[in-house]
């Protein structure tokens, strides 16, 4: 922001002066930051050892330098859709593993083997259901 006279009120120098002065606080400053993009109002920020980070909408964060090096950014080719971007993780940790890239089950791609081994039902009880429509198999062929 520079070095506005404002900044260097003795009032604001402790937290109870900036809350008081809150009201015209945050003008001064919406005031800056109107002039600005958020790319910049960023980049100023943190230049000054702010730190600071702008919101993105998902179009946005899918091409920013910054969450593309470090990983944020995932491709998953998710059957009957085709390539999707994902979330990565937000954070890391050495004892953390890394994250899911395998696609989300198709609806009904588990309902075997969860009929038969979570709910203890044979393979003919289960081809019944799967007959009557009360359960559902999932088609590989077609998106979920």
């Amino acid at each position: 922001m520079g070095e506005p006279e404002w900044a260097a009120d003795a009032d604001l120098e402790a937290v109870e002066g900036r809350r008081c002065g809150h009201d015209e606080l945050d003008e001064r400053i919406s005031t800056w930051t109107r002039l600005r993009s958020s790319q910049e109002v960023m980049e100023l920020l943190q230049a000054d050892g702010v730190p600071a980070g702008r919101m993105m909408y998902v179009s946005e964060q899918a091409k920013d330098p910054h969450l593309l090096d470090r990983g944020y950014i995932l491709e998953i080719d998710q059957p009957g859709h085709g390539p999707m971007l994902l979330d990565g993780p937000s954070f890391r940790g050495s004892d953390l593993s890394g994250p899911i890239t395998t696609p989300a089950p198709l609806l009904g791609e588990h309902t075997r083997e969860i009929a038969e081994r979570e709910l203890g039902l044979s393979p003919d009880e289960v081809e019944r259901l799967l007959g009557s429509g009360a359960l559902h198999q999932a088609d590989p062929a077609e998106p979920s």
